[in-house]
Order: structure tokens, then sequence, then C-alpha cells
């Protein structure tokens, strides 16, 4: 997932990662492609596996 403010969509990858170590090092990649293409980015990443990402949907939905 990339996320621009709070607009969020899958970028490249649209599999789950085997193990946390192989998404860590694409994170990596796309972190330093990230901030040369938009100095203003942090490039921030972080590899969540399906419990923890759910859990942070959850968390962005709309307050009722």
């Amino acid at each position: 997932m990339i996320c621009w403010g709070t607009e969020c969509q899958t970028m490249y990858e649209q599999y789950l990662y085997e193990k946390e170590s192989d998404c860590l090092t694409e994170a990596a990649i796309v972190s330093d492609y990230a901030q040369m293409t938009y100095p203003g980015t942090t490039g921030q990443i972080y590899c969540l596996n399906e419990d923890e990402f759910k859990t942070w949907v959850d968390s962005q939905a709309p307050k009722a």
C-alpha cells in the first residue's frame, strides 16, 4: 500500500510475502525510489501481516 495523506492504494506487489525479511528488502527499494522521486516524502513503509493490516484498515475508517 502507498498512502499520500489519507488516500491509499496498492503499489507494485499484490501478493503476500512468504517471509517478513522479503517484504523488508522490497520496502527498502521502494522507499529509496519514493524519496528520490518525491523529495518531500519520508518514504516510510511498513510490512504488516494480515491481522495487522486489517487492524490498520479498521483504524482508518471514518468515525460515526
